[in-house]
């Protein structure tokens, strides 16, 4: 015969309910746990919820339940609707943001149970709430990668689009000032200006791998890999350079491209040894100004009476794309000089 050890009794390892509910309050700190009674004004209040919401039980005992809810969703009845929807199907789920006691929101998953006891009569309700603000970040910089995704291959496929109807239009010119042959000079011409939308498509490829909208681009960082593209070709011509800081839109970066492109060249052709290009931006407006040690302009020069392929294209889109205007000088010393006006916002 021995003792009977009181822990033996199997009734002894069962906690009372008491026991249980203060143990699950104390210990479960991932979950905002609560109780409301049949008013909607919180009863029990776990650490979890101090946790999560900012409230001490002291706090929270007998506020309201809304309290967690953000204001418009406390105005739209959002959290009735909740209440009424538990009380008819006996639980009711949501996802949406709620409030702590800071004013700082924070994304939630929520169950809210009924409790009816066992006469069918509702006592009061349960409440399960976890803290997914981090899966939300995630989701939402997700939705956002996508968004600028599909924007992206829109921006690309117009600008693609637009730049080889530009490329198109450069040929019928060519065409129809030269008819069947077309001098190699002008193809030759033809290959610097693809070059040229070709930069402008590095520059945006490169922004946006960066993280950019790319619906801006640095246009001195164009111009400077341009004008080195430039260089490679008219290796026996110097062109120096002075570009401020300036940012125009994708549309306007091809154009001016394509101006400094056509104007660099044709000052090389005409037997210039170097060639300055200068950018520079005062209040919005911008100055482009393309100047050579060549044999200038010749005198009475106007450049709508000449059939120049490159000087046309040069015209509209400086009047069209730009909405600027543009003057042919000859410098003091010799050399011609080239500027073009136009405004930013234009």
């Amino acid at each position: 015969m021995f003792d009977a050890n009181p822990l033996a009794d199997p009734r002894q390892s069962f906690l009372s309910d008491t026991e249980r509910l203060r143990l699950l309050e104390t210990n479960v700190t991932d979950f905002a746990i609560f109780m409301a009674d049949t008013d909607e004004c919180i009863a029990s209040w776990n650490a979890g919820a101090e946790r999560i919401l900012g409230y001490t039980e002291a706090e929270a005992m007998s506020q309201p339940a809304a309290m967690i809810f953000t204001l418009e969703d406390r105005q739209s009845g959002a959290e009735q609707e909740e209440f009424r929807l538990a009380r008819e199907t006996g639980r009711s789920n949501d996802e949406r943001w709620h409030l702590r006691k800071d004013g700082s929101r924070f994304w939630a998953l929520g169950i809210l149970t009924a409790l009816y006891d066992e006469r069918g009569q509702l006592r009061g309700y349960a409440k399960i709430l976890r803290d997914f603000t981090a899966r939300k970040q995630y989701e939402d910089r997700i939705e956002a990668l996508n968004a600028r995704l599909q924007w992206a291959m829109t921006e690309t496929h117009h600008r693609v689009k637009n730049n080889l109807q530009l490329i198109s239009a450069i040929i019928d010119m060519q065409a129809i000032d030269y008819g069947e042959t077309v001098p190699i000079g002008e193809y030759k011409r033809l290959s610097t200006q693809v070059r040229s939308l070709a930069a402008v498509h590095d520059i945006l490829a490169k922004d946006s791998r960066a993280g950019s909208d790319a619906t801006t681009i640095a246009l001195s960082e164009l111009l400077e890999d341009l004008l080195i593209l430039l260089s490679s070709i008219a290796s026996k011509s110097r062109i120096e350079y002075h570009l401020d800081q300036v940012n125009v839109s994708a549309g306007k970066g091809s154009s001016i491209a394509l101006i400094v492109s056509e104007l660099v060249m044709n000052a090389i052709k005409h037997g210039s040894d170097s060639v300055q290009v200068t950018l520079s931006a005062q209040e919005g407006e911008i100055t482009l100004s393309i100047h050579d040690d060549g044999p200038g302009f010749a005198e009475g020069f106007q450049a709508e009476d000449l059939s120049n392929t490159g000087l046309e294209l040069v015209e509209n889109l400086i009047r069209l794309d730009l909405r600027g205007k543009v003057s042919y000088t000859n410098l003091p010393k010799g050399g011609g000089c080239v500027t073009v006006l136009f405004h930013l916002l234009r």
